[in-house]
C-alpha cells in the first residue's frame, strides 16, 4: 500500500472518530459509523436484519454529516423515477430532513440517474437545487451505458434492497451487473493513491439465496452466522464484513409490539419480519455428517471448486471431504451440466424429497434443488 493511500485511511478513521464523538451511536438504531470505525479495512459491508433498524437513514444520515463522496443505487430506471417525483415525494431523504432539519430532494438529471441536492425556494416560489451534489443516484440498469466516465472521486457506493423482496423480478446477472458496476466507479482508484471504493449492501432478511449473495460466495457464511448468534463476521482476507442485525443487538421498542406484531407472533413470518432472520430458507438438511460406510461416487466442479457425493445405501451426502474418484462433473462447463442434468440430477433430487440426501453447505442443497434455475 503506498505512503499516500495509508495516509487517506488515517484521515478517513481519524474524521470518523471525531464525528462519533458528536452522534450518539448507541441510541436503539444502527449507525454505519459503528461498522466503519471497527472494521475500517474492510471493502464490502453486507448488513441485513428485520425492517426498521434505520439502516437507510444511518447511510443517509452519516453520508451527509461526514460528508461521504457517495453513489446511491437501486435496480431500475423505475426506482429512481419514483424517488425523483416531486409529486409523489418519496425521496429517500425525507424521515432525515424532518429529524435533522436539512432539505434534501432528489433531482433526476437523466433516465435513471440524479442526484441528492440541498433545496430551497426562489423568489417564484420554486424548489431549486443548492450548491455541488450531495450524493449521485443512479440505477444497476443505467450503469451498463455508462462508459469511460470519471467517478473515481465517490468513496462510498450503496445498493439498498440487495435482498429483494418477495415477487420482486430480479435478472439472474444481477450480482455480476454490480460489481461490474463496482469496477467502472472503483477504476484506477488505488493507482492515484485512494483507498478502494467501498461498497455498502442493505437489505431486509427475505431470502438468503440471492444473484448478488451467489455472485459474492457469502451464502453459506451468512447461514452460519445467523445460526451463531453472533451479529459479525469478518472474513479478512476478502475484506468482507457481514453484519446480522439482531433483536438482541437492537431489540424491538413496545411501541413496535403491537398490531401487525400481535397478530404474527410466532410465526415464520414474524420471525423474518421482526427477527431479520432467514426463515423461509429449509435448513434442515444441512448438517455434518460422519463419513464412516460411505463411499465416494464422483465428484462435481462447481464455481471453481470441487464438491465430493458420497453414498451409503439409500443415504446421500455432499461435502468438500476429498477421495479418489473415477468420475467427475464439471458444471463450469454446459456439456457437464447437461450431462448430469440427465444422469445424476433426477437421483439426488429424489433422494432429498425422500429426506436420505444431506449436504455440508446451503449452497451444496440450493444447487441440487434448484439445478435448473442456476443454470
Amino acid at each position: 500500500m503506498s505512503l499516500k493511500c495509508i495516509q487517506r485511511r488515517c484521515l478517513i478513521m481519524y474524521d470518523l472518530e471525531k464525528i462519533a464523538k458528536h452522534e450518539k451511536l448507541d441510541d436503539g438504531y444502527y449507525h454505519l459509523l459503528n461498522d466503519l470505525i471497527n472494521y475500517p479495512d474492510a471493502t464490502t459491508y453486507l448488513i441485513w436484519s428485520r425492517r426498521g433498524p434505520g439502516k437507510t437513514y444511518s447511510f443517509l444520515w452519516e453520508s451527509y454529516y461526514y460528508p461521504f463522496n457517495f453513489i446511491f443505487l437501486r435496480r431500475t430506471n423505475d426506482d429512481i423515477d419514483f424517488m425523483c417525483d416531486d409529486k409523489l415525494d418519496l425521496c429517500p431523504y425525507n424521515d432525515v430532513c424532518r429529524d435533522k432539519g436539512i432539505d434534501v430532494r432528489a433531482i433526476k438529471h437523466k433516465e435513471g440517474l440524479g442526484a441528492f441536492y440541498n433545496v430551497t425556494e426562489n423568489e417564484k416560489g420554486e424548489t431549486v437545487p443548492v450548491g455541488a451534489p450531495v450524493g449521485l443516484i443512479a440505477s444497476l440498469s443505467r450503469f451498463k451505458t455508462l462508459k469511460g466516465v470519471g467517478l473515481s472521486a465517490y468513496d462510498f457506493c450503496t445498493l439498498d434492497e440487495f435482498i429483494p423482496q418477495p415477487g420482486e423480478i430480479v435478472r439472474r446477472k444481477e450480482g455480476e451487473q454490480l460489481l461490474s458496476t463496482y469496477m467502472t466507479i472503483n477504476r484506477d482508484r488505488q493507482k492515484r493513491g485512494r483507498a478502494p471504493l467501498k461498497l455498502i449492501l442493505f437489505g431486509n432478511a427475505e431470502q438468503v439465496v440471492t444473484p448478488i449473495t451467489s455472485t459474492l460466495e457469502v451464502i453459506d457464511d451468512m447461514i452460519e452466522l445467523q445460526a451463531s448468534g453472533k451479529t459479525h463476521m469478518y472474513l479478512e482476507k476478502r475484506k468482507i464484513l457481514l453484519h446480522h442485525i439482531t433483536e438482541e443487538e437492537i431489540p424491538l421498542s413496545d411501541e413496535e409490539k403491537v398490531g401487525i406484531y400481535e397478530m404474527m407472533e410466532g410465526t415464520n413470518w414474524a420471525r423474518k419480519a421482526f427477527g431479520g432472520e432467514f426463515a423461509d430458507n429449509d435448513f434442515s438438511c444441512v448438517q455434518r455428517r460422519n463419513l464412516k460406510g460411505y463411499v465416494c461416487l464422483y465428484s462435481l466442479i462447481y464455481k471453481s471448486k470441487r464438491i465430493y457425493v458420497y453414498n451409503q445405501g439409500n443415504k446421500f451426502y455432499m461435502c468438500s471431504k476429498q477421495a479418489r474418484v473415477a468420475n467427475t462433473y464439471n458444471l463450469d462447463t454446459e456439456r457437464d451440466q447437461k450431462l448430469f442434468l440427465r444422469v445424476q440430477l433426477p437421483i439426488l433430487k429424489d433422494a432429498t424429497i425422500e429426506g436420505n440426501m444431506y449436504f455440508e453447505k446451503y449452497t451444496y442443497y440450493d444447487l441440487i434443488t434448484n439445478f435448473t434455475k442456476i443454470f
